[in-house]
């Protein structure tokens, strides 16, 4: 006689509970004894596998938190390689064109030496053509100092470089401080007698973490973005004929000044100093500020808890916080606005350099 159907039904939903029932005993707990299993045990201690190891939260946070510094040091390498590239070309067209026209000049003196009509002046008269030819190209090819970066592809370029040394320093300033004691961490959680005992009974032996020498790349990382991000010199662009560079305030937010003339005061418009988080209340002292022939408002005057270009790091950075009307203005920095230090410009390699007052 056969089996109603839904009995049969019964049969298979019971067998499918009593697998889930056995999948789950094997993973949480004993199914002889009730105790946890080993796998339970490490997670309630915080551990997960990765791999072959058991880790804790803080290694898998510093693993990432490398994994990102490299991917925006490379992008940093890779628009200053740019950058370079497209500087050394345009020079090395200069040394061409320079070489050419001093060539070409050479055969411009010895035709007009050489008589009318003789088979030497005709011969001459060919170079001199095709001599003033390729010079005429590459003219068109070289860009002069006065336009240099400011048309593409030079200032895409500079551009992208700013913004990429800007995002690494910053994602560098809020990690390079993360604690690289995990040693020290595992070394405690190796002397637990519950976490032995679980490593010990797992289906294949496990292992504490730290991964091996994770310690040292992260040191040695994080120096080398130090050393390469936050040194004395920096790059910039041109918006026009003006110099751009880009400050970090409070080691959170980026600025980007436009670098003005020795003696002029440090000013931002107001909708810069929000968004860079400078603010200021009603109270603060007001002075009429002249900006152009003609035109002069009313300034706040203002302080940037911390400033920063490269290294070198500013403390209570006295400003001018300009009116909405003033926005055109955006912000400004001068070459010797900041106490102890001079900034340079190197316009042929778009290169800001900062320099104590004594100029070493």
């Amino acid at each position: 006689m056969k089996a109603p159907k839904h009995r049969w039904l019964a049969i298979a939903i019971c067998c499918r509970v009593v697998a889930c029932l056995t999948v789950w005993t094997s993973v949480g707990r004993s199914a002889d004894s009730g105790e946890p299993s080993p796998e339970a045990v490490l997670q309630e201690h915080g551990l997960s596998k990765v791999g072959k190891l058991w880790i804790l939260p803080e290694e898998q946070e510093l693993r990432d938190r490398l994994a990102t510094l490299e991917r925006f040091e490379k992008r940093h390498r890779e628009a200053r390689a740019s950058v370079e590239q497209l500087l050394d070309a345009n020079e090395a067209t200069f040394a061409r064109l320079s070489k050419l026209e001093e060539s070409a000049e050479k055969t411009r003196e010895l035709a007009a030496a050489a008589k009318a009509g003789t088979a030497q002046r005709k011969q001459l008269d060919a170079e001199q053509k095709n001599a003033d030819a390729a010079v005429e190209q590459l003219r068109k090819v070289y860009i002069p100092p006065e336009k240099l970066g400011m048309g593409p592809p030079l200032k895409t370029a500079l551009m992208d470089l700013v913004n990429a040394r800007t995002d690494a320093t910053l994602k560098l300033l809020a990690y390079r401080d993360t604690p690289d004691d995990l040693p020290q961490r595992y070394e405690r959680l190796g002397k637990d007698p519950a976490i032995a005992a679980a490593l010990a009974a797992l289906p294949t032996p496990g292992q504490l973490g730290p991964l091996k020498g994770l310690k040292d790349t992260w040191r040695l990382f994080v120096d080398k973005l130090d050393s390469n991000l936050l040194g004395n010199t920096l790059p910039i662009y041109r918006e026009g004929r003006a110099i751009r560079l880009t400050a970090i305030v409070d080691d959170r937010r980026p600025l980007t000044f436009t670098f003005g003339n020795a003696g002029e005061s440090t000013v931002i418009a107001q909708n810069l100093a929000e968004t860079a988080g400078l603010a200021v209340g009603p109270d603060a002292r007001k002075v009429k500020y002249h900006i152009a022939e003609g035109r002069d408002v009313m300034a706040q005057i203002a302080k940037i808890a911390q400033l920063r270009i490269g290294r070198r790091v500013w403390k209570n950075v006295e400003f001018y916080i300009l009116p909405p009307e003033a926005a055109d203005v955006g912000a400004r920095i001068s070459p010797n606005s900041l106490p102890g230090y001079h900034l340079t410009i190197n316009p042929s390699r778009f290169q800001l350099t900062i320099e104590n007052s004594a100029g070493r």
